[in-house]
Order: structure tokens, then sequence, then C-alpha cells
């Protein structure tokens, strides 16, 4: 016959009393240690009481930070909303930094924050200037004023798509468009620096 030893009996399903099933501890032994999720030798976390009562000492055992070894720490699972027990539970991560996207501040990390991020999940666009649903980096027409990106001297304002003299102005706001000192009021031949009439 097999002897138990003293404390121990085959009715007793948890021998240490940790609250883990003997066959489910790492340890059945030892209160300290209990379920080891993802089979890697470590427990999942530390008891708190020893079989004399005496505290748990975190400093003798090793804690594993990843219980279902999905690359993600539990707490990391904790605060992203993921499963820390089932590896195929990740958090979401759209741009794969390792910041989950609910504190992540740029999702698709393309260096603009998601508040001001007009597609914060799509790293090749993020401004959006007449807000028409396309990207500029997309758009023809940044500005919606039917005037092409490439033929407009004012892509991104709508009030502005010409400037004849080249002085930054544009001809709306521009009050001697061809920039020959008469203004364009008095001037017969407004867009000709050649001729102030």
């Amino acid at each position: 016959t097999m002897s138990v030893p003293q404390g121990l009996t085959n009715a007793d399903l948890d021998d240490d009393n940790d609250g883990v099933l003997d066959d489910m501890d790492l340890d059945s032994l030892d209160p300290c240690v209990g379920i080891d999720t993802d089979g890697d030798g470590m427990a999942d976390n530390l008891g708190t009481t020893m079989l004399n009562g005496s505290a748990c000492d975190a400093s003798m055992y090793t804690i594993d930070e990843d219980d279902d070894d999905d690359s993600w720490s539990d707490v990391d699972e904790a605060i992203c909303g993921s499963d820390s027990l089932v590896a195929n539970s990740t958090p979401d991560d759209n741009d794969g930094d390792q910041i989950c996207d609910i504190t992540d501040t740029d999702d698709d990390n393309d260096g603009f924050s998601d508040d001001v991020d007009a597609f914060p999940m799509d790293s090749s666009e993020a401004l959006d200037t007449d807000g028409d649903g396309t990207g500029n980096n997309a758009d023809t027409d940044d500005d919606d004023d039917t005037v092409t990106d490439g033929l407009d001297a004012f892509p991104l304002d709508a009030s502005e798509s010409n400037d004849n003299d080249g002085d930054g102005t544009g001809d709306n706001a521009d009050t001697d468009d061809d920039n020959d000192g008469c203004l364009d009021a008095d001037d017969a031949f407004p867009m000709s620096a050649a001729e102030c009439v």
C-alpha cells in the first residue's frame, strides 16, 4: 500500500487549500501558486497565504505576466478589454505598435493624433480639408472649389484659386491683380501689368 503524507487525503481535491483543484494546480502543495494557464511553468498569479498562515513572499516566485502567451501582458489585456486567459483574444491594435487602440492616441501611427486625424485608422490619410469624405492625399480638389489642386494656386482655400501676379494674395482678395500699381477698380486691364489705364 501507498502511504498518504500526513495532512493529505485522497478525498481532498485541493491539498494546499488555494482554491485551485490539485489536477489544475501548478504545485498542489504550495498555496502561493495555482493555475498555469499557458503551461509555461509560471503561475498566473501569487496566492496570499501559506499553509502556516504566513503571507506568500513574492520574491520567492516568478509570476506569469502573460497568462495566455499572446504577447500582451495581463495588465494590458485588462485595460484594453481582451481576455488574458485566451490566446486568440487580443486587444484591437490597428497599427501593430503594441498599444491597444483604446489607449493609443494615434491608432494608425501616421503622426497625427486621433483627435485631429480625419481618418484615424488609415495611415495614408489624415486631412480632409473640404469634408467630402475623401482624404487630401486622394482628393484631386482638396478645397472643393471645382478647380483641381494641380491648377489651383490655393488648393486648401475654397475662396481662392488664382493669383495672376504671383504675389501670394489670391485674385479675389487682391486689389491689384496684375501688380502694375493701378488698382483693379481703376485699371481697364486688371490682369495685364503691361497696361495701366
